[in-house]
């Protein structure tokens, strides 16, 4: 700060210049340093916040998937035997030819509930009508994602 008192507006005015001048002067000064330091920390927090939030949403993508997978089998399971299966399956829009050949497929529950056609019959919009629950819509609800 400079050692004279003066008084009036020109001379805070000249003043402040002063100090603006020797901080810039010295080019690395502390401040200026501390403030990029500053500067830097948020803007890698920022990024780290947002690949978290990322990956977040990618673990929520997969869980809802493995979700709805099981649901599937659940429903599979209940179903019993191949003529209830072909039977619903028909309900749901599937071909009758389609659906008597998955029907009469004897693989495990959980590997059923992958296949094409038993997807399409029990897809993620009907089970949502039916009141199953999706982590990842509760997700982007709470966290307002786009």
């Amino acid at each position: 700060m400079n050692s004279k008192v003066k008084d009036g507006e020109d001379s805070d005015m000249e003043d402040m210049a002063y100090m603006e001048e020797k901080k810039w002067e010295t080019g690395d000064s502390e401040e200026l340093i501390r403030v990029q330091e500053i500067s830097k920390t948020f803007h890698l927090s920022a990024k780290q916040r947002k690949m978290e939030h990322s990956a977040s949403k990618t673990t929520m993508r997969e869980w809802d998937k493995w979700l709805r997978r099981r649901y599937r089998s659940y429903i599979w399971k209940q179903w019993k035997k191949p003529k209830t299966r072909a039977k619903s399956l028909m309900q749901l829009g599937i071909p009758e030819w389609q659906a008597r050949a998955v029907s009469n497929c004897r693989k495990a529950y959980w590997h059923m509930a992958k296949n094409g056609h038993v997807q399409r019959a029990i897809s993620k919009e009907r089970l949502v009508q039916a009141g199953y629950y999706s982590i990842l819509d509760r997700y982007e609800s709470l966290h307002l994602c786009n």
